[in-house]
Parts: C-alpha cells; structure tokens; sequence
C-alpha cells in the first residue's frame, strides 16, 4: 500500500509528489504523458527561471526532482477509484494499486479543434492560454477560435498585447451577449505556414494573415472523476481524497496549481501519518 497515489503527471501532481517524497511518505504517480504543458513552447512567467523554457522541460525537470526524492512514476490511464478496506483501490489499464491517500490532479482536457494545421502550429503560432502566451504576439495580428462567451474572454485577454485581433466561429454563429471584436463566421479550411503559422485559409479559398490562433472553443469540463466524486479544492467531500489544479480551477497557471499542490500535500501528508 503506498501512503499516497497522486492521479495526473503535470505541475500540479508532481509538485505534490515531491512534497509528499520529501516527508517520507511513499507515493506513486499515474498519469500519461500529456499534459497541456507539453504544448507550451514557452514559459515565462514562473518564478525562477532567468530565461524562457519549454513546458516540456519544465515538466521533465519535475520528473526528475520528484524521482530524486523517492517518489514512483508510472505511465498508465486510471479507469476508476474506489473504496477499499484501508484506504483507495486505483484501477489503471496496467493493474490496481492501493493507497491512504488520493490526490486528482488531471488537468483540464483540452478542448479537440478539427482543422488541418492545428497539431502541425502547437507552439508554433496556435496557442490554448492567451495569460500564458499571449505576451508572445504583442502587436501581432492574432485570432481567437470559437463562437461562445469564452472566445470573447479570451479576446478581451489579448488586448493587453495586441488591437488586431478576429474571432474565427469556423462556420458557427457567435453566441455570445457581448462582442466588439470583428468576427469572421466563414468554415475554417486549413492553417497554413512554413515554420510558424501564417495565415487562415477558408472553404472558400479566400485566406486571411494571422501570426497567432488561440483555441478557446467551449470551456472544457473538469476531469470526470472531479465531477463523479464532487471535487473541492484541496479536500473533497470523500475524506482521504484532495484536488488540485486545473481539474478545479478556472486560472490555468503553474503557479496556481502547484500551490494548490503544496496545499494539498501537507494535508494529505497528515491524512495518511494518521490513518
């Protein structure tokens, strides 16, 4: 039985797995490997870090601190949590493991855009946080993907940095109560670009410049067992089991979730000393 299972390999579960490790507790990580962050070519805004780094080193470095310490990664998808005698089994794919403590720290899905050149720009002009990267199109023409209240949120982010900026419905009305931004509702064909992305091109042929898309299409839900087992910041109404994150928080920033994190694992580390 290890003191702690931690549901989620990015900032969040790591942070909470170097905590746990550096009490002494035992503690294993699940999760595959795909964090938002490993989309993220540059991070500039965590503290500690004199010059940009990618979300994937960033994460690989966590890896790595957490595994000095002692705690166990394993590269698996969790199929269910439940009740068992003395604490929590965690099915995965793999096999059941069994633990005092849980902590969820899934992550928030992100939201599938299904056109053409998206996958190809990640990092390279096609973004998903306009408060993580839109410092990197200052004065650009940028555009903002979706048709909901959400897209215009993220519209009115990117004014910090830029006054050119569209919102692309991709062939859907705007449905949201406010707009001051010009939108374009034509179907989106394909992004196109040599090695950064350069323009938006329509069913119609037509094309438009672009140097920057940020995907905001409907908020993504939270994690499912966030939702199954009515999740809370930190302690859930399930004694034993804890959240952090982006599964519970609407303001995706490292910093907010390893903070959370760090909460969490103090509780989770007097949970487990104490069962």
């Amino acid at each position: 039985m290890y003191d702690a299972i931690v549901v989620g390999r990015g900032p969040a579960g790591l942070q909470a797995a170097i905590y746990i490790a550096r009490a002494g507790l035992s503690v294993l990580v699940i999760g595959e490997n795909d964090s938002a962050l490993l989309k993220a070519a540059h991070v500039d805004n965590y503290f500690g870090f004199e010059n940009t780094i990618s979300g994937r080193e960033l994460l690989e470095q966590g890896e790595r601190q957490a595994k000095r310490f002692g705690a166990k990664i394993l590269t698996a998808h969790v199929l269910n949590i439940s009740y068992a005698d003395n604490g929590f089994d965690v099915k995965t794919n793999a096999e059941t493991y069994n633990a005092k403590t849980i902590l969820i720290a899934t992550g928030k899905p992100l939201p599938p855009a299904i056109i053409p050149g998206v996958k190809k720009f990640e990092g390279k002009g096609v973004s998903y946080c306009t408060t993580c990267d839109g410092f990197f199109f200052r004065g650009k023409m940028v555009g903002i993907l979706g048709s909901k209240d959400y897209a215009i949120s993220e519209a009115e982010e990117m004014e910090k940095f830029t006054q050119n900026i569209t919102i692309y419905t991709n062939g859907k009305e705007l449905e949201a109560e406010k707009n001051k931004y010009r939108v374009v509702t034509k179907k989106i064909k394909a992004l196109q670009g040599e090695n950064v992305l350069e323009k938006v091109v329509f069913d119609d042929d037509s094309e438009e410049e672009v140097q920057g898309l940020f995907i905001a299409l409907d908020r993504p839900a939270g994690a499912e067992f966030a939702r199954k087992l009515g999740i809370e910041i930190f302690q859930t109404n399930i004694p034993g089991i804890f959240a952090a994150g982006d599964c519970v928080s609407d303001f995706k920033q490292i910093s907010v979730a390893v903070g959370q994190a760090a909460l969490a694992a103090r509780a989770m580390i007097k949970h487990a000393k104490n069962s």
